[in-house]
């Protein structure tokens, strides 16, 4: 064989092993290092979504648990002043939900009025 032919075949094997080499001794675990760290900035994305989500969710509630505390407390200072009003009703020898005197109806009311501001700043 022609020693140009033998030279060509070995260079053409020196690049077919480099190149083989580089394949995988180079380019697959570069690959695989990026696949990784694009897998990492997901799940580092994804665990932000929900960390947001979670924090969404949680000032929801807290607001629905305000809105409802809120609530139990203007229902709570109705029933009061309703239970108040009666009260003075049969002091007064009259039956419930009966027609007070202004001056009593007035102080009932400006109480039921300010457990109404107390619940307000309570639950802001």
């Amino acid at each position: 064989m022609n020693k140009g032919i033998q030279v060509a075949i070995i260079v053409t094997l020196l690049l077919i092993g480099f190149s083989v080499f580089y394949h995988f001794v180079i380019f697959l675990p570069k690959q695989a290092e990026l696949k990784r760290a694009e897998q990492y900035q997901h799940r580092q994305e994804q665990q932000k979504l929900a960390d947001q989500h979670r924090q969404e969710q949680q000032k929801l509630a807290d607001q629905h648990n305000k809105e409802t505390q809120l609530s139990s407390c203007l229902n709570t200072a109705e029933e009061q002043y309703q239970s108040n009003w009666d009260m003075v009703c049969r002091n007064l020898g009259r039956s419930d939900k009966c027609v007070l005197p202004e001056i009593l109806a007035a102080d009932l009311n400006n109480q039921l009025n300010e457990n109404k501001g107390n619940c307000a700043n309570l639950y802001k």
